[in-house]
């Protein structure tokens, strides 16, 4: 079953998600004058949506003949990636056809009956 907005504040307000941003952020104020838009954080309708945090990074990098055990990573397939920054703030680059794998700033703690 789905869970909605009220449902996850609910859950929030007893630690479920912490930190716990109540709304939608779609702006991060640099400065009193200045605002950058920002990648969504925080709780939607149906929804939340985490940071990832700038401490780590990893993406994953094709080696011929190797296979991604998601139970076993091998150290040779993950390529730490560093942060970026430009004038809209900072960000990871995930190179084409490949994935990441990362850190939230978030910590979630689900309760036992959901899934």
């Amino acid at each position: 079953m789905l869970k909605n907005d009220i449902w996850i504040l609910e859950q929030a307000q007893q630690g479920m998600i912490s930190p716990f941003e109540a709304s939608l952020i779609r702006q991060i104020q640099l400065s009193p004058q200045q605002t950058v838009p920002a990648l969504s954080y925080g709780l939607s309708s149906y929804g939340y949506d985490i940071r990832l945090s700038p401490e780590e990074f990893l993406i994953f990098r094709h080696i011929p003949g190797t296979v991604v055990n998601p139970k076993a990573f091998s150290p040779e397939n993950l390529e730490r990636v560093d942060l970026k920054r430009d004038e809209y703030g900072d960000y990871f680059i995930i190179p084409a056809n490949s994935y990441g794998l990362g850190v939230s700033l978030e910590k979630i703690q689900m309760p036992p009956n959901v899934t």
